[in-house]
């Protein structure tokens, strides 16, 4: 059971790591293809430079907005979202309005250079957008490709219309520079398309039935474009009108990612699955321009148009910059925290300026030419993270912090409307455990994911804004779980993939608790077995029960000795001690081929009932990840699951599904806001999410 457990973790880490490979985004100059790819959530534990300014996106991540409407008995995310992030656009007359394209949260606007950004997606289907374009003479109309046709704006993106080629997919979008009523759109089934009226009428060209991946439109010349399919390039020099290959020496591959040099058209660039490729006379002979870009995927690529020998490319192995039109590539990139560049734009105002979308870590900008990068917002940062933890603060309770998958920790001082990183001295950005110390809440704990050598623990006093390591003794990889002595807390507890640390005197120093006890029972203890739940009882406090891989066990003595209390073979994620009644128990997990696996005591751990009422069936829940009971209204109980929360008001004998917008997502950490149990806040596999319940 846990092995599969392991397996799934496994396989989601592949495929987040691998998540940009086999498709190349294009530049923002031209086009790139969509990779139509889902996500499935793991079990864890609980805890004017260029005519034509167009782009496809490839997904990566989803811009996290700073403001929410919050609307009762309904689930909104919390001022930081995750996603697919996938493009970033210019404005080629006003370099400070930005557009980004999100996969599940539509198109995004800045007005002021990417530090406040607004949804504009009234009108857009919900079938996600996959290539956008600018009119270079009208930059207010915008042209979108969607999974159902093209849509047109004509104010900036605050309408949208459809204008044609419903039922198929639009991969790529390029508008004549000379004459912007002309469009072509690329698409998946139906080859190239054509509109001479602004897109109120389409009409094929002579190349059609095949898929487009990549489109480009020379900048001097409009008549002459490239069409790149799954397996050739094609050219036209009358509109479109005909078309014949023109990949020369180019290998038989898909081809991603088209480029034309801005003043030399004859000269362009392709990126295939065997590398990046150039053409100095029109696509007759392609030579590999690839010195220095050996191994990498080109996500995209850009063009200095003041220089147009120097090129920018995006690749999931950072960024990398050529000097001599693509001879020689060289790594750059000073300040960049993510390797995996997605969408790479050059400012029209200032081609010194370049802006870069990235996997999981946000947009950055350069104002030296590539050589060193900032962070350009923090709304832009915590994409395709997951939230594992959540804390808030048991005095301020507008105060609260959220522990990520690679972004470190994020702290609100708003109830989650606007959020700040605070992660000055953590050496290691993924947290799955936070835990705030009761009488002085300034003080913090931060347990850290496979931190090993470089830190798992590490301790803050000053609210977040400064961390220090504070692991000395633990002689673990990682802390899977943290629970504080709520009389005395000096005293704490880690769980850790193979056993319990104590500390008694604030983190400082940490010794190993009940090994012996557990190797007994569990004889492959230091291999497999992870403690991802602590609870400690708030009347007696020397009484904890543990939450492992294998089953739950208890010790009275503060950690001494252990005893085992049954339901093994269950994988604990949540365990949760009523405050008034501590002799009554929730856990919450998986089973091998079980659904709503949720147990309650109320002797203390003696015995258990199963009380999974509402939470089997057709569409079972496979794995509750996390459990929260009302402070107020102890016979209330939340489960967060595969399937969102479900919440119980009978002392968890039936459960049911509460709140729009979360049915279906990964619910990874839950908490109530100790001043008002109407509110709860839920860390997810896809952002963080409030509900404020109204009866």
């Amino acid at each position: 059971m846990k092995k599969l457990i392991a397996a799934l973790m496994i396989l989601f880490l592949s495929a987040c790591a691998k998540s940009q490979g086999g498709t190349n985004i294009q530049s923002t100059s031209t086009n790139l293809t969509l990779l139509e790819e889902t996500l499935t959530p793991p079990v864890t534990s609980t805890v004017t430079p260029m005519p034509v300014n167009t782009f496809t996106p490839r997904p990566t991540m989803a811009i996290p907005l700073a403001t929410s409407v919050i609307q009762p008995n309904v689930w909104t995310h919390s001022g930081i979202t995750v996603g697919d992030f996938l493009a970033l656009a210019i404005d080629p007359e006003n370099s400070d309005i930005f557009y980004a394209v999100t996969r599940h949260d539509g198109l995004f606007k800045s007005r002021d250079g990417g530090v406040n950004w607004s949804a504009i997606n009234n009108g857009l289907p919900s079938t996600g957008i996959q290539a956008l374009a600018i009119d270079p003479a009208t930059p207010t109309n915008l042209y979108a490709g969607t999974g159902n046709g093209v849509f047109k704006s004509t104010d900036g993106g605050e309408h949208w219309n459809s204008i044609g080629i419903p039922n198929d997919i639009i991969r790529v979008l390029v508008i004549d520079p000379a004459t912007p009523s002309t469009i072509y759109a690329g698409t998946r089934y139906n080859g190239v398309l054509k509109s001479i009226d602004g897109g109120a009428d389409w009409a094929d060209t002579s190349l059609t039935g095949t898929s487009i991946y990549s489109l480009a439109i020379d900048p001097m010349a409009p008549t002459t474009l490239y069409a790149g399919t799954y397996n050739n390039l094609f050219k036209s020099v009358d509109e479109g009108e005909t078309w014949y290959p023109a990949n020369g020496d180019l290998p038989h591959t898909a081809v991603h990612l088209l480029v034309i040099h801005p003043t030399t058209p004859t000269t362009l660039y392709a990126g295939t699955d065997h590398g990046m490729f150039k053409s100095t006379d029109g696509g007759k002979s392609w030579s590999a321009a690839n010195k220095g870009l050996i191994n990498v995927i080109v996500n995209t690529l850009n063009i200095d148009p003041t220089k147009p020998h120097t090129l920018y490319a995006g690749t999931n192995y950072g960024i990398f910059k050529s000097t001599d039109g693509g001879r020689n590539w060289s790594a750059i990139g000073t300040g960049l925290t993510s390797n995996d560049v997605q969408a790479l734009v050059i400012d029209p105002a200032d081609p010194t300026s370049l802006y870069v979308g990235t996997n999981a870590r946000g947009v950055f900008k350069s104002a030296d030419s590539g050589v060193n990068w900032s962070m350009v917002n923090i709304d832009l940062t915590t994409m395709n993270d997951y939230f594992y933890a959540l804390a808030i603060d048991p005095v301020t309770s507008t105060t609260l912090y959220v522990g990520t998958s690679g972004n470190g920790i994020l702290k609100s001082t708003n109830s989650g409307t606007n959020w700040t990183p605070v992660n000055t001295g953590l050496t290691v950005m993924w947290v799955q455990a936070l835990a705030i110390d009761p009488m002085n809440p300034d003080t913090l704990y931060a347990g850290i994911y496979q931190g090993g050598p470089n830190g798992i623990l590490f301790k803050s006093l000053d609210g977040g804004r400064t961390w220090h390591r504070s692991d000395t003794g633990i002689t673990s990889f990682e802390v899977q779980s943290l629970a504080i002595d709520p009389m005395t807390p000096t005293t704490l507890y880690a769980g850790t993939e193979n056993r319990v640390f104590k500390s008694t005197d604030g983190g400082v120093n940490w010794s190993g608790i009940g090994r012996a006890d557990w190797s007994a029972r569990h004889p492959s203890w230091m291999n497999d077995c992870c403690v991802r739940a602590l609870a400690i009882d708030p009347i007696n406090t020397d009484t904890i029960y543990a939450g492992t891989s294998e089953s739950v066990l208890k010790s009275i003595d503060g950690g001494a000795h252990w005893v085992d209390l049954g339901l093994t073979d269950t994988d604990i994620y949540a365990l949760v001690i009523d405050a008034k009644n501590p002799d009554v128990l929730y856990i919450g997990g998986w089973q091998w081929g079980e659904q709503g696996i949720a147990f309650k005591s109320t002797d203390g751990g003696v015995h258990w009932n199963k009380i999974n009422t509402g939470l089997t069936g057709i569409d079972g829940i496979e794995v509750i990840q996390a459990l929260a009971i009302d402070p107020v209204t102890p016979d209330t109980i939340y489960a967060g699951t595969n399937k969102g929360v479900f919440k119980s008001a009978d002392d968890g004998e039936n459960w049911y599904s509460i709140g729009a917008g979360l049915s279906n997502i990964w619910v990874l950490a839950l908490v109530i806001d100790p001043a008002d149990s109407t509110v709860l806040y839920a860390g997810t596999s896809n952002g963080l999410f409030v509900i404020h319940q109204v009866k």
